[in-house]
This record gives structure tokens, C-alpha cells and sequence, in this order.
């Protein structure tokens, strides 16, 4: 079964009717980061799921910093985690062309993301040109190719498809049911049923993934150093905040404890992304 979604920047009312799925960006350098309230309102017009969205930085090569850019990937998604995802939500990194054609490693570039959602233990996601997500072994990908307003199948091993954009402020999608998505009400569902002719079974959701890696010790991300302490504050003054399905007990951290985990982290991510490359490189 194919769900038809829609993605935009801001909320477009107006857009969502006859949509199941639809985009919204919650953590990172979009142009506007959907507030919770704005999100609940998509569920009166029909919507059943969202797509949660973060975007790294556009203005500097972030794929650069620490292990194939770890360190930001993983900070992405705690600001998500504080926004209100709860523990299973899936998570979309938006990766458009000028970035991904400038990546030297764009596999170990995905591997460190597929990480990071790992560590949060989070459903990994990925939008993008089919020269990148062509790289990606390790999430579902999400493909960026506009051929027209007709919505086309979704060929498998592809989990959502952006077929047009630019269409009164929106871009027109297509999904594959039968996976999770997030529900305007914050819980995780599951939307639709897959027909095997045109999508992937459900039971082989990353059947064509290599698992990654866990890091080893990594810290309970909820409970984690808060990083998007405004937009968390921007969504209580606006009445937005709602309370998160999974229970955040409090946590304090000193800075000398808070950089020595992310140090050691971030050690076990670079071994793992560098055995990863030294296996393939032997492999034919």
C-alpha cells in the first residue's frame, strides 16, 4: 500500500486534505522548526503521520567534524529527542545535493548517522538524491526526484519517495505503508498495509540494511544534556508543550563527565566506521 504524504516548510492547511503522511522539520537549521502544536493540528485535516525532519548545518562542511560527522549527526538528534520524539519515533536527516556532492565518503558519512540513531535508539531515516542514498546500507531512504504530479509506484528498497516539489509551497510524496511513522498525537504507528508488488514486506523493513553498530556504554539518551532547551521554550509559551509518551527522569551532568562521554562515544563510532571501511575495502 502506498500512503501519499506532502512536505513543507511551514504548515499549509490547506494542503493537507487527501494526504496520510506529511514532512515537518523539528530539530537543526530548517528554515522554520515546526512547534508541537502545529504539528497536532495536521491530524483534523485527515494527516495520520508525520515524517519528523532534522537538518544539519548549511553553511559549513559539518561531514568533517570528528568521525565523518559524528558529533553533529548525534547532537541532531538530541535536539529532536528534546523537541519531544519519543524512544522508536522515526527520524529523517535532510541531506540535499550541494551537500552530498561534496562528501569525499558519503557511506561512512550515513554509517555515522545510522549511529547516532542508534544510540537514541531511534528508527533511522534518510532524504536525498539517488546518487547518495545509493551509499546508504544501514536506514530507510527516503528519494528525492521530481518527475511530474502523477504520483509513480515505489520501486523496493525505497521507502518514500519525493516525485514534485514547489507546488504551492508544498512538495507531493509517497510512502510505504506498513512501517512506522509518528502520529500527530506524538505516539509511534504503524499506517497501511504493503502490497508485496509494489513495496517492501514489512518483515524485511531494512532487509536490505547492514545492522549497525551499537556503541558500547552509551548513555540513556533521554536522559542526555538538553540542547534545544528554546525550542522547548518557545513551544510552552505557546501552549504547544504536551508531555512525552516515555518517562524523562532527571539527570545532572558536570561538563568534565558530559565531554568525557561524548569522547568516548565518539571513539567507538570512528573504530567502527574505520573496521567497516577496512572489511569492504577486502571484500570483492
Amino acid at each position: 500500500m502506498i500512503l501519499l504524504g506532502g512536505d513543507s516548510a511551514t504548515p499549509k492547511p490547506t494542503q493537507y486534505h487527501g494526504k496520510k503522511v506529511w514532512g515537518v522539520y523539528v530539530a537543526g537549521h530548517p528554515f522554520h522548526i515546526w512547534t508541537r502544536g502545529e504539528v497536532n493540528q495536521v491530524a483534523a485535516y485527515g494527516v495520520e503521520g508525520v515524517m519528523p525532519i532534522v537538518v544539519p548545518p548549511q553553511d559549513e562542511e559539518w561531514w568533517l567534524v570528528g568521525a565523518h560527522g559524528y558529533p553533529v549527526l548525534e547532537q541532531l538528534v538530541r535536539e529532536a529527542r528534546a523537541w519531544g520524539l519519543p524512544e522508536g519515533s522515526p527520524i529523517c536527516l535532510d541531506v540535499e545535493e550541494g551537500q552530498s556532492s561534496k562528501m569525499s565518503a558519503p557511506a561512512d558519512v550515513l554509517h555515522a548517522w545510522s549511529v547516532a540513531t542508534s544510540v537514541h535508539k531511534m528508527r533511522n531515516w534518510t532524504y536525498g538524491s539517488k546518487s547518495f542514498l545509493l551509499n546508504d546500507h544501514y536506514g530507510l531512504r527516503w528519494l528525492a526526484d521530481w518527475i511530474g504530479l502523477t504520483p509513480p509506484m515505489l520501486p523496493k528498497g525505497w521507502a518514500g519517495w519525493q516525485y514534485h516539489g514547489q507546488d504551492n509551497g508544498i512538495d507531493h510524496d509517497i510512502f510505504e505503508g506498513g512501517r512506522d511513522y509518528l502520529s500527530p498525537q506524538f505516539r509511534v504507528v504503524t499506517l497501511g498495509t504493503p502490497k508485496p508488488h509494489d513495496v517492501t514486506a514489512p518483515d524485511a523493513r531494512v532487509a536490505h540494511a547492514s545492522p549497525a553498530p551499537t556503541a558500547a556504554a552509551a548513555p540513556d539518551p533521554a536522559q542526555g544534556v538538553t540542547t534545544g532547551a528554546a525550542i522547548s521554550a518557545d513551544a510552552e509559551a505557546t501552549g504547544d508543550a504536551q508531555p512525552s509518551t516515555a518517562a524523562t527522569p532527571p539527570m545532572t551532568e558536570t561538563p568534565s563527565q558530559a565531554g568525557s562521554v561524548s569522547a568516548s562515544i565518539e571513539s567507538v563510532v570512528k573504530f567502527a566506521i574505520d573496521l567497516h571501511s577496512a572489511i569492504h575495502e577486502f571484500l570483492p
